[in-house]
C-alpha cells in the first residue's frame, strides 16, 4: 500500500505600508501559521484539518493560473495605500503583489484573489485591534 503525503504549505501572506507604515505577515509552514507584527511574534497555532485543505485547494487553484507577479508598471501607485505581497517557499520574488486601500486586495485574478481573502481572514482573525489588524506590541 502507497501512502500519499500532502504538499507542504510554505508560504508568507504579507500586508505594508498605510499612512501609519505597518507591517504584518501570516506566515504558514506545513501545518503551522505564524503572525508577525513589526518583526515581532504576535501569535502561533497549529492549522485546523479545514484550514490546511482550504488554503491547499485554493493554493493549487491559483497556482493553475498565471502568476500575476508585481503589480503592472504603468498602475498609478494609491497614497497612502497598503502593498499585499505574497511568496512562495523561500522565494524573495513575491508571486502575487498589489496595492489596495481595502482588505482583502482583489484585482490579481479569481484564483489568487480567493487565495489571498483566505489568508488575509486567516490574519484579521489572530488579531484584537480596530479592523481586523492584528496588534501591535510595544
Amino acid at each position: 500500500m502507497t501512502e500519499t503525503h500532502a504538499a507542504v504549505l510554505d508560504l508568507t501572506y504579507q500586508r505594508s505600508g498605510g499612512f501609519a507604515g505597518t507591517m504584518q505577515k501570516l506566515i504558514i509552514h506545513d501545518r503551522a501559521m505564524t503572525v508577525m507584527v513589526r518583526g515581532k511574534q504576535s501569535a502561533q497555532r497549529a492549522l485546523t484539518a479545514a484550514e490546511v485543505k482550504d488554503v491547499t485547494e485554493k493554493l493549487a487553484k491559483a497556482q493553475a493560473t498565471p502568476a500575476p507577479g508585481k503589480q503592472p508598471k504603468g498602475q498609478r501607485r494609491i497614497a497612502d495605500a497598503f502593498v499585499v505581497s505574497l511568496f512562495l517557499g523561500d522565494s524573495k520574488e513575491p508571486v502575487l503583489q498589489r496595492d489596495t486601500l481595502d482588505f482583502p486586495a482583489t484585482g490579481a485574478g479569481a484564483a489568487w484573489d480567493a487565495l489571498t481573502a483566505r489568508l488575509d481572514a486567516m490574519l484579521a482573525a489572530q488579531s484584537s485591534g480596530p479592523g481586523g489588524m492584528p496588534v501591535e506590541t510595544q
